[in-house]
C-alpha cells in the first residue's frame, strides 16, 4: 500500500487500495456492505498483470508493482517480509530499497505501518518543509543524507514512537492543502445571510410623503444635446 500512496494524493491513493483490495479471494459482510481483504502475495502474481494493473488506473507504478511482488517471492514471501520485524530498522530499510520501485520514504513507510519500527521516520517534500518551517532545520534538496539527519531529529525530540508523530504532522500539513467545497445548499444560505435588509426612512407624523419629498434637494438635470 506503501508503494501506492508515496507521492500520491491521499484520496486517489485510497480508491486504487479499493481497487487492489477488489482482487482478492478474501471478503466479508458488514451491514450488507462488502469488504475485501488486500490479496496475499502468491494470489497477486497469480491474478494480476501489469496490463490488468493500468487498466485499473495504476499506470506507470503498475510494472514496479509486478516486479516488486515477484522479488518478494523470490527472497521467501511472507515468511522473508515478517522476518524484518527481527532486525535494525537500518537493515530492513536497506532489504526493502532493494525491490524494483522502492526508494527511501517507501520503505519507512512500510518499516513504521508493517513491521513494528515506530521510530521509522518517512521524510517528504511535506515533512522536510515541516522541519524547515517549525523546527528550523535546513532548507536543502531532500537527499538521502538529509533525510537521515531530519529522521534522526525526530527520533530524539519525540523518542521511540517518532514515527507516528510524524504521521500526525503529515496529515494535518497535507489538511491545509485541501481546499474546502461548498455545497449548493450551503452556498444559498451563503449568499442569504450576505443579504441585509434595507429600511425605509421613518415619516414624522403629520407630513405627507408629497410633503417630505418637497424638503428634499432637487438636481438639475443636464440637457443631452442630439
Amino acid at each position: 500500500s506503501s508503494g501506492i500512496n508515496a507521492e500520491w494524493p491521499l484520496r486517489p491513493g485510497s480508491s486504487l487500495m479499493l481497487k487492489l483490495s477488489q482482487l482478492s479471494k478474501h471478503s466479508i459482510s458488514i451491514s450488507d456492505t462488502e469488504f475485501h481483504a488486500l490479496p496475499d502475495i502468491s494470489y497477486f502474481q497469480k491474478l494480476t498483470t501489469e496490463r490488468k494493473l493500468r487498466s485499473l488506473g495504476f499506470g506507470y507504478r503498475a510494472k514496479y508493482l509486478v516486479s516488486a511482488m515477484r522479488a518478494v517471492e523470490k527472497r521467501g514471501g511472507l515468511e522473508w517480509l515478517e522476518s524484518l520485524r527481527n532486525v535494525e530498522l537500518s537493515e530492513a530499510r536497506e532489504q526493502l530499497t532493494g525491490l524494483a520501485g522502492v526508494g527511501l520514504k517507501v520503505a519507512s513507510c512500510v518499516c513504521l505501518m508493517s513491521l513494528d519500527k515506530h521510530d521509522s521516520v518517512p521524510i517528504d517534500t511535506h515533512i522536510h518543509q515541516v522541519a524547515v518551517k517549525h523546527y528550523g532545520r535546513p532548507n536543502k534538496s531532500l537527499t538521502p543524507a538529509l533525510h537521515n539527519t531530519i529522521e534522526q531529529f525526530f527520533q530524539t525530540k519525540h523518542g521511540q514512537y517518532a514515527g507516528w508523530a510524524q504521521a500526525y504532522l503529515f496529515y494535518s500539513n497535507s489538511k491545509k492543502d485541501v481546499k474546502p467545497t461548498v455545497t449548493p445548499v450551503e452556498s444559498d444560505n451563503i449568499k442569504k445571510k450576505r443579504k441585509v435588509p434595507t429600511k425605509k426612512p421613518k415619516i414624522p407624523n403629520g407630513i405627507s410623503q408629497m410633503d417630505d419629498a418637497k424638503k428634499l434637494p432637487r438636481t438639475r438635470s443636464k440637457k443631452v444635446k442630439v
